[in-house]
């Protein structure tokens, strides 16, 4: 059961951050000159000669907080690619600060994907993974949950964002390729990977 926050609790803060910090710059064409998501992976694919089936940010949210430093680290099933465009934003102070995603490739589906973790898991985590009590075991998991279920409440009030991202919850550390071709079947494109169409042939590493 979790504890009413009135929204300054730890899970709630860090999804409020990284929505309005992160996600809200790179997912929408905000008019500022920046690319939207989609018009980056479209750029991508007219780069490289590929396909990216499905449109969307793949955020995985391992429930342990734990996030290898590339998804690839942990299984040999999904290979990175490239980094799609640069957004770059003044910020804070900061001139010209970059954004950016990864494109992974699925091997044995031979299908793209734009995929990453959440970051503020991964920094909570570095930040008690010294701490092995049982309260703190209680607090990653009340933290996750918080941090998950704010991050779905902001993304469905914000349209600009929604149809933009795929949330991958998962636990433990192993990375879950398995679970992102089931998410894939959902989604309006699958119809690409699901035919076993020959894909475009690619510039980038095989």
């Amino acid at each position: 059961m979790l504890r009413d926050s009135h929204g300054l609790d730890k899970g709630t803060s860090m999804a409020e951050g990284f929505y309005h910090g992160y996600l809200s710059i790179i997912l929408p064409n905000r008019g500022d000159g920046n690319k939207g998501l989609k018009e980056r992976i479209g750029d991508f694919e007219d780069k490289e000669g590929v396909e990216i089936p499905v449109k969307r940010l793949f955020l995985l949210l391992p429930e342990d907080l734990y996030c290898p430093p590339l998804i690839s680290d942990k299984t040999s099933n999904m290979r990175k690619i490239d980094n799609l465009e640069f957004i770059l934003r003044d910020r804070a102070g900061t001139t010209a600060r970059h954004y950016s995603n990864t494109v992974y490739k699925l091997i044995t589906k031979k299908c793209y994907v734009v995929a990453e973790e959440a970051t503020p898991l991964l920094t909570f985590y570095e930040s008690q993974r010294n701490n092995c009590d049982d309260d703190m075991k209680y607090l990653i998991r009340e933290v996750f949950e918080k941090f998950y279920q704010t991050l779905r409440n902001l993304i469905e009030k914000h349209q600009e964002c929604h149809d933009l991202i795929v949330f991958i919850p998962y636990k433990f550390s192993p990375v879950p390729y398995f679970m992102v071709l089931p998410t894939l079947q959902k989604l309006d494109n699958w119809h690409w990977v699901k035919t076993g169409l020959p894909e475009k042939k690619a510039r980038v590493p095989t």
